[in-house]
Parts: C-alpha cells; structure tokens; sequence
C-alpha cells in the first residue's frame, strides 16, 4: 500500500469518526444487552462508524482526537486489523456483560455489575488503544511509549465515558500482545510475509507492558471507584404515594411474622405525603390481627368482606379488589412478605422522581414492588377480575397479566412501547413504560411460605441485590443503585 492510498484510507476512517456526529439518524452504539436481550447485532456490526447516543463536549474531543491520529502515521495495517480487533472487543464484552448480569448476578449479587451490560461505545478510540497496547507505539510518532500508552487509554476512556470497554481493550490488547509473540517465535524461521509488521514486533521489555497497563487500568477506573463509593443519593420529597400491602394466611411455623416485619421496614418512611395500609381478602387471621394491634395508629387495616359471586376466588380476585379500594394518586403494591431492603427508600425516591403518569415502576419481583398511577388502576383491576371470572388452565399468573400490562404490552395500560427497532426510545435512551431499579430493593422473606398452590418453595431466590428480573430488557428505563 503506497503512500497516497494510505493517506486517502487515513482521511476516510478520520472522516467517519465526524461526520456520524453531524447526522442524527447516524446512531448505533454498541451495548451487550442489545445482543444478550435483543437478538439485535446490526449496532455490534457498525459501532464503530456510529455517533453515540448522545454527543457532549467529551465525545466531540474524543473523535477530533482520533482523527488526528489517523493522519499521523498510523501504520497502514491498522486499517487491516481494526475491525477484527473490535469484533473480538465486542463479542468479550458481550460475554462479560452476560456473565455479571445474567449469569452471576443473580446467584452471587455481589458481582453483579450493570455498566457491563448497559455502558454503549462506539467510534475507533478502543480499537486504537487495542492495537496500540499489542503492537507498541509505531516509530513514527516520536513519542515514549508507555506515557503515551497511559494518556491515550485513560483520556479516551474519560472522554468517552466508558471505562469497562477501555479497560478490556487494554488487557486483550496486552493479551494478543503475548499471543502474537508466542506464535511467531515458534514460527520464526517461517516466512512471514503474511503478517502485519507491526503485529511481529517485539517489545524488549515486558515489565513496561505490565506497568502500562496497571497505571492505565488504575487511572482509568479509580475515579469511577471513588464516586461510587462517595456517592449519597439526595433525598427527594416523594409525590403523593399509598402504600399497599395485600396480606393473606400464609402455611409455615414462621409465616405469621412476615406481615410485621414487613410493615415495620415502611413505617418510618410514612410522612404526610407517603401512607401505609394493608388490604387483605380473608378475615381473622393471626398474622393481621397481631399486626393491626401493634401498628393501627400509623397504618390502615381493611379486611375486604364483598361477596363475588361470579369471579373465582383467590390471587387475581384480590389484586383486583386491592387496586379497586386504593385511593392514592400513586400507588405502590407490596406482598406481605417483601420487606424493604437497606437503603432501598431512597432508590425508590429516585424512581418516584423519574416517573411520569403513563408509565410505571417496578422494584421488586413477580406482585411486589409496582408503583402504578391511579390512572392505570381501573384497567388493571377490570383485567384481573375478567382473569378471576374465566378461571382456565392457559391463563397467565397474575403478576404476569400486571407485568405486562404495565409494559404496554398490548396497549392497555398505557400506549405501546416508544422504542425503535435497535431498543432505543425518543433522543436514543429508553423512553419505555417502565422504570426499575437495576438490583431487586425489596427482600423475599416468605420464599418457603408461597400462597400458590403447586409453587416450589425457595430461600434464597429474589432477595436484596439480586439483579432485577426485568434489566436488560428492551424499553425499561433504569435506576441504577
């Protein structure tokens, strides 16, 4: 390749890493979940000629920056390895991001990670600082390696937000660097006319790779370390909000202090805008009755004596009844067995924030954890009762029938879900019907206690920091905690 080719392919890659930022329609950033819950690889195919979704001041550096460095010698065959290099970046991505979500986050909570999955990249910047890593700085440059490694790894991870993605980029780019040597020492005696001649070099001291990468790796990463760990979220006054409990006798030794427990985890949060109550369909159980005793100055107890004649009783029955006797503006639905997670009150401040009419929140699992509008009451109520009045064997439990519902599946609830084909609503986010919080902040106490009739009981199934069943999914906004 000759000089001029490589200045014309120079200036097509720079001018790919611009003009994606000039044109709006120009957009697919690459995430795992896109794969991992979409099915979708048209944004893992083109990332690296897209615009993220949402360009600042950091982004339009960074790709100024990259195409710089496309006109200052780069070695032509970085134009050849490029885009194997970011498909390998990807698919390790993908893989990692499914392992600390969908694998080991909901198994071992403490390695669940949702950047993993949700961080978007796009652009030449990892693929850069990849092939950087594995090949060394090209003489041309006239610049030391290992400070100009450091400066460009943490400068574009910084400039692009994306930490997880650089600092897989530096360790495969380290990792091939060692795999390439291996294989061309073994072959050294072979022709190697096949070979890049910058994949070939090898770089005299291995310890400065090491050290590179550390300092890569610690200067790109503590500052997102160091904001988590001293990060408090604001409290933020909650709109008008009725917390309902639906309570019903529950088999086992234990079972009578669930509804205790759970009401003792909400009450300090009752204020003049946020009530507690507790609704059930059956009279004159010991669980009720201890609780209304200890706890009726602060919470209402409503014990639902309607008779229905033509609805079958049970599950569906009293959901229905519940949505229809609440009166809040928002209302919050919780079973008597889902007490509050350590500092889940102020997640849920942060969904009570974010939430418009229309939509929905969700902080727990299967019945627990909805936070609906009055609005969206009735339609829930008339479908659980039609559910409750056709009792046959292929209807959906009815957690699903909310779920979905409240999704927009259907367009029932709400209008269908505000998304496009690559899972991304109005301005590139997730404009969907749903809010959740990205790890579970109610805690499943009654596991070994469940009023279905059939159901496997469970301990240590969908308890505080388990991954949110519903993350990933396409058209869900979400709270990150």
């Amino acid at each position: 390749m000759n000089l001029t080719s490589d200045t014309v392919l120079a200036a097509f890659n720079a001018s790919l890493q611009i003009l994606p930022l000039l044109i709006p329609q120009w957009r697919w950033p690459f995430a795992p979940r896109q794969v991992t819950d979409g099915r979708d690889l048209l944004p893992l195919l083109l990332a690296p000629w897209s615009a993220p979704s949402h360009i600042h001041p950091g982004i339009v550096l960074s790709r100024l920056l990259q195409a710089i460095i496309f006109f200052t010698r780069i070695p032509s065959d970085f134009h050849l390895a490029a885009y194997p290099l970011w498909i390998v970046l990807a698919l390790i991505r993908t893989q990692l991001g499914y392992l600390l979500t969908r694998s080991v986050g909901w198994t071992f909570p403490s390695l669940f990670r949702h950047w993993a999955l949700y961080e978007e990249t796009s652009g030449m910047g990892p693929i850069m600082v990849m092939y950087f890593h594995m090949t060394g700085v090209p003489e041309g440059m006239h610049v030391e390696e290992g400070p100009f490694l450091v400066l460009l790894s943490v400068l574009f991870g910084w400039l692009d937000n994306a930490p997880w993605t650089y600092s897989l980029a530096i360790a495969i780019g380290l990792a091939l660097s060692f795999i390439f040597r291996a294989a061309f020492t073994e072959q050294r005696s072979l022709p190697t006319t096949s070979i890049p001649p910058s994949f070939a070099k090898f770089t005299p001291d291995d310890m400065l790779k090491y050290r590179v990468v550390l300092v890569s790796l610690l200067l790109l990463t503590c500052p997102y370390g160091l904001y988590n760990l001293f990060y408090t979220p604001p409290s933020i006054p909650v709109a008008s909000l009725d917390i309902v409990i639906l309570s019903f006798p529950r088999p086992g030794p234990d079972s009578d202090s669930f509804l205790s427990t759970t009401i003792a985890s909400f009450v300090p949060h009752i204020s003049e805008n946020v009530s507690l109550s507790v609704f059930t369909h059956a009279n004159g159980f010991a669980a009720f009755t201890a609780a209304q005793s200890t706890f009726s100055d602060v919470v209402t107890f409503h014990a639902d004596a309607d008779q229905h004649p033509v609805e079958q009783w049970g599950h569906y029955l009293h959901l229905a009844e519940a949505l229809k006797w609440t009166k809040g503006e928002w209302v919050m639905l919780i079973e008597d067995d889902f007490p509050l997670c350590p500092g889940a009150w102020e997640a849920i401040e942060l969904v009570m924030a974010s939430i418009q009419p229309g939509q929905a929140g969700f902080v727990g699992t299967g019945g627990s954890g909805f936070i609906m509008h009055r609005s969206q009451l009735s339609i829930l109520s008339d479908l659980l009762r039609l559910n409750a009045q056709n009792p046959v064997d292929w209807r959906k439990p009815p957690d699903v029938v909310m779920q979905e519902c409240l999704l927009g599946v259907g367009g029932l609830c709400r209008g269908l879900l505000n998304v496009d084909g690559l899972g991304r609503g109005l301005g590139g986010g997730d404009d969907g019907g749903m809010i959740i919080t990205s790890k579970l902040v109610l805690d499943h106490i009654g596991g070994m206690a469940s009023t279905t009739v059939g159901k496997q009981g469970n301990t240590d199934k969908w308890r505080c920091g388990w991954r949110h069943a519903f993350h990933g999914k396409r058209g869900v906004e979400v709270v990150v905690i």
